[in-house]
């Protein structure tokens, strides 16, 4: 709810309408998602005393960018961005302020960095279905960590990181087990939402399955060009390069490409001594930096992927491949950890070859290519999107809840607008339905300005006569 109060009374204030506003917000979201899946490869990159840098690792955020797709209405990226692009950013924060280069040695916690990780562990078992996995991403990231340093696992243990996840997996627990027997004891009648509902059925894994290469990205171009071939959307890579902003944007990357692709190395005394003083010290590695990349991708993907595939709702409805859904974010964040495995890999093989800085060229042109791809695949989707009455119903609808018109014409113009969206929903569950909307929208007006949405008893304005102008 305070999600919603924000974004509609930004909308008020500026006159923008609400769906803008979020959008605003999801772009912020995914922006801060982006920092921190940044933060945990550096991290890596650190401990295993890798020169992020002056390797191919250095080109991850390129990696990142090409997996985000909006393949879906239903997916993170294109809806709910508090909670399911939210529950992204705290998966991914909470692991990397779980093991931070300080705490990867042995020493006393303070109290205020037990109450933060209880507050963090907390706070996951309040959010979301989803951001139930952040317990369990930490302790993969943080044993990541260890092993990339080459930790013992006595002093693994003995770390101010393993102390910290306790504390947080402590704080979890103590909120999730209460809660969770509280929900079952209100939902056992079947009155609660069902959406969410797990089931161990031999369905999961032939859901989960389809869940797992959605989030790969040539299975998102393809989804969503056939989008736009049924929708009548032609748009190709010629469209993208005459769009001003798009080309903008390629630009940009390509820039940012060629600068990481050419960026001279620090010496190897400065990045040894930095890694021995962040993550313990040891000999730097790109092949254990590969092998923690794996890990941490493969595990957060099959992670994610499972919770879909246990989604009572996921096994009755089973999403196609390609369709996007509230975990495949998180499945698009671990794609990119495995494509950045590949490069640590690519980075081994070439140690101290000639060829070294025209491969990462290649390689820099060749995930500025695949961003590009993945521009025209959410451009494809928004003009998709666009084309689409009831999302066109959706948008005049909430400008209207913003902009409201206070005379009978621009009250008979919002009742049309609910009828319009009624008949266009006929059919769904009657919490999206146009009656529930209709209602919904009454009690926001007449609690934040004292007037109705839709007054149906309200006299429409009288037709005006058209005067013979002779």
């Amino acid at each position: 709810m305070l999600v919603h109060g924000f974004v509609y009374e930004a909308g008020e204030a500026t006159a923008v309408a609400p769906h803008i506003v979020l959008g605003a917000l999801r772009l912020t979201l995914v922006a801060v998602m982006a920092l921190g899946a940044t933060a945990m490869v550096s991290a890596l990159a650190r401990s295993a005393g890798v020169q992020q840098h002056a390797s191919l690792v250095g080109l991850y955020p390129l990696a990142l960018g090409a997996v985000l797709i909006a393949n879906g209405t239903s997916g993170a990226l294109a809806q709910f961005p508090h909670t399911l692009i939210g529950s992204a950013v705290l998966i991914v924060w909470v692991a990397v302020a779980t093991s931070r280069d300080r705490d990867l040695r042995a020493r006393p916690l303070r109290w205020h960095e037990y109450a933060a990780m209880v507050s963090a562990g907390a706070l996951a078992a309040m959010f979301y279905d989803l951001a139930y996995l952040a317990p369990l991403i930490a302790a993969v990231f943080l044993a990541a960590r260890c092993f990339a340093s080459r930790m013992t696992l006595r002093a693994a243990l003995a770390t101010a990181a393993t102390r910290r996840w306790v504390a947080q997996a402590a704080g979890f627990a103590a909120v999730f087990v209460p809660i969770r027997i509280a929900i079952a004891f209100q939902c056992s009648d079947g009155g609660c939402y069902e959406g969410s509902d797990l089931s161990l059925s031999a369905d999961a894994f032939s859901t989960a399955w389809p869940r797992l290469l959605t989030g790969f990205p040539a299975v998102g171009w393809d989804f969503n060009a056939d989008l736009a071939r049924d929708a009548g959307v032609e748009l190709g890579l010629a469209d993208l390069a005459a769009n001003a902003l798009m080309a903008l944007v390629v630009v940009g990357i390509v820039v940012l490409a060629a600068a990481a692709a050419w960026q001279r190395p620090v010496p190897d005394t400065l990045a040894t001594l930095h890694s021995s003083e962040a993550a313990g010290g040891g000999a730097g590695s790109s092949g254990r930096l590969a092998g923690v990349l794996l890990l941490l991708g493969g595990s957060l993907a099959v992670l994610s992927a499972s919770v879909a595939g246990l989604t009572a709702w996921a096994q009755q409805r089973q999403p196609p491949v390609g369709q996007a859904w509230r975990e495949t974010l998180l499945t698009q964040v671990a794609w990119s950890l495995v494509i950045a495995a590949g490069l640590a890999v690519l980075d081994l093989a070439l140690r101290g070859h000639a060829t070294n800085r025209i491969v990462r060229s290649l390689v820099a042109a060749a995930l500025v290519l695949a961003m590009s791809l993945t521009l025209l695949a959410n451009w494809r989707f928004a003009e998709v999107s666009r084309r689409d009455p009831v999302a066109v119903l959706t948008s005049l609808t909430s400008l209207s809840a913003v902009n409201l018109d206070d005379t009978p014409g621009g009250n008979a113009v919002r009742c049309a607008l609910i009828s319009a969206y009624t008949e266009a929903t006929a059919g769904q569950p009657s919490w999206t339905a146009g009656q529930a909307i209709g209602e919904n929208l009454n009690d926001l007006t007449l609690e934040r300005l004292g007037i109705p949405f839709c007054d149906p008893n309200r006299p429409a304005p009288a037709p005006q006569s058209v005067q013979d102008p002779g």
